[in-house]
């Protein structure tokens, strides 16, 4: 069978659960098919429609991945792997879809309904390239909910974070009083770490703040991190768009580095070194990592089991 078939047979296999969870992780996964260079914004616009409609503008993305895996969308021998699975899930999962991708040269056009996909393609010259997706979800495979814009914004608010080229414009056009919401965050998951600490309430002022990026092997990390008195502690950590509930082993590696450094200044002006224990109840930190392979140690994706992100 081909992979709508697949994915309407076996939801779960690609979105965990079929409720608002469910539907939050299938709207990730397609947003982790748009690839774009990191010094060119991409600008996205979603737009939340009555009746659980939804459309979505992407402008700015170079869209080849994504034609390549529409025109493969019924063909049984063409290999999904599970980082380019977005767009069949969001194909699939639909009820009815319209998906256009303008390229230089050609548009092509795919509509869908309940996992039964055709695809029209035309020599049409373009000015810019772009993609436009129409959709509404698919309540034969969801349970019934009502989209909850607030609660969607928290999801788009996230992955802007830990994308910093994506320029998301968020509509609501449900009600009689659109709502509109831009997110923007060109210096990535430093923004994500003024926005939780605008809202934890805590005595003490910040001692250390370190905001870093760097590229290692192949992966892209993002770590930003405040260091203050013990008794405000938070910490989370992310692979690509996944979160990792459970740290694993970004999160001990980050800190084997800063307890690295801390010996180091420490030995050099006699001082006494805090434990790990300390150290952990004194950071507010949040850490992303970025690439195409990562190992876990469970099914649930929220523990990184990677030894080559612990600092040597």
């Amino acid at each position: 069978m081909n992979i709508l078939h697949h994915l309407r047979k076996r939801p779960g296999m690609y979105v965990s659960v079929t409720y608002l969870t469910g539907f939050k992780k299938y709207d990730r996964r397609s947003f982790e098919t748009l690839k774009c260079n990191q010094s060119t914004v991409v600008n996205i616009t979603i737009e939340f429609k009555k009746e659980n409609r939804i459309g979505i503008e992407i402008n700015g993305m170079d869209n080849t991945l994504l034609k390549k895996n529409i025109d493969n969308i019924n063909n049984e021998m063409y290999v999904y792997d599970w980082k380019n699975t977005g767009i069949p899930i969001l194909i699939g999962l639909s009820e009815n879809i319209k998906i256009t991708v303008l390229q230089p040269q050609t548009t092509t056009t795919l509509i869908a309904k309940k996992g039964v996909a055709s695809i029209d393609t035309a020599n049409i010259l373009n000015e810019q390239e772009k993609t436009i997706i129409d959709f509404n979800i698919d309540f034969d495979i969801f349970n019934k909910f009502e989209i909850n814009y607030e609660v969607i914004n928290q999801f788009i608010r996230k992955y802007a974070f830990l994308n910093p080229a994506f320029k998301i414009k968020s509509i609501d056009s449900t009600t009689s009083d659109p709502q509109v919401n831009v997110y923007y965050y060109p210096q990535g998951i430093a923004h994500q770490l003024d926005y939780v600490m605008g809202s934890i309430t805590y005595s003490s002022y910040p001692l250390f703040r370190l905001d870093y990026q760097t590229s290692i092997n192949g992966y892209d990390y993002q770590i930003s991190f405040y260091y203050m008195s013990p008794g405000n502690s938070y910490a989370m950590s992310y692979a690509n768009n996944d979160e990792l509930v459970a740290g694993g082993s970004l999160i001990d590696g980050i800190l084997d580095g800063i307890i690295a450094a801390i010996k180091y200044v420490s030995k050099k002006n006699n001082q006494k070194v805090k434990t790990r224990a300390t150290l952990k109840e004194s950071l507010i930190l949040i850490a992303s990592v970025k690439g195409d392979e990562f190992t876990f140690w469970s099914p649930l994706r929220i523990n990184l089991n990677m030894p080559q992100m612990y600092k040597k």
